[in-house]
C-alpha cells in the first residue's frame, strides 16, 4: 500500500528524478519507497530517534534533515511536497502550521498549487 500510495501520487504531479520533500517523514517508510522509485527525496523530521535507523540504511538515496520546516535546505526546489494529515495534527499551534506551510511554499515552483489527499483521494 505504501509503495502504491507514494509513487503513484508523486508521478501524478512530477516526473521520476524530480525532487520530493517529505515533511514530517517520521520513520521514513514512505520516504524510502519514493526514493527507490527514482525520486530525489529530502526527509525532514524533528524527532531524531524516528529516522536514525533509516538514515544509516538509506543515506545514499535520501537527504535526511533532523529538524523542522525551517531547516529545509536553502535554495532547494521540490516538485512534490508530502505533509501527511497525521503530521498536520501533530502540529499543535496554528502559528507553527502556518509557518510549515509557508516554508513548503517557499521551496515549490510558483506554478504549483497546494492539493490535499483525503482517504487516498485527491481533493
Amino acid at each position: 500500500m505504501v509503495q502504491i500510495y507514494g509513487t503513484t501520487h508523486c508521478r501524478q504531479f512530477t516526473s521520476s528524478g524530480a525532487r520530493v520533500l517529505d515533511l514530517g517523514c517520521g520513520t521514513g517508510r514512505i520516504t524510502v519507497v519514493i526514493a527507490h522509485a527514482g525520486f530525489a527525496v529530502t526527509g525532514v523530521d524533528p524527532h531524531q530517534p524516528s529516522i536514525t535507523a533509516k538514515q544509516k540504511l538509506d543515506a545514499d538515496r535520501v537527504e535526511w534533515v533532523i529538524d523542522d520546516s525551517r531547516a529545509i535546505p536553502v535554495g532547494r526546489e521540490f516538485g512534490v511536497a508530502i505533509l501527511s494529515s497525521k503530521e498536520v495534527q501533530a502540529i499543535r499551534e496554528d502559528e507553527n502550521l502556518s509557518r510549515a506551510l509557508r516554508d513548503i511554499a517557499a521551496h515549490m515552483p510558483s506554478s504549483v498549487a497546494f492539493r490535499k489527499l483525503v482517504g487516498g483521494w485527491l481533493s
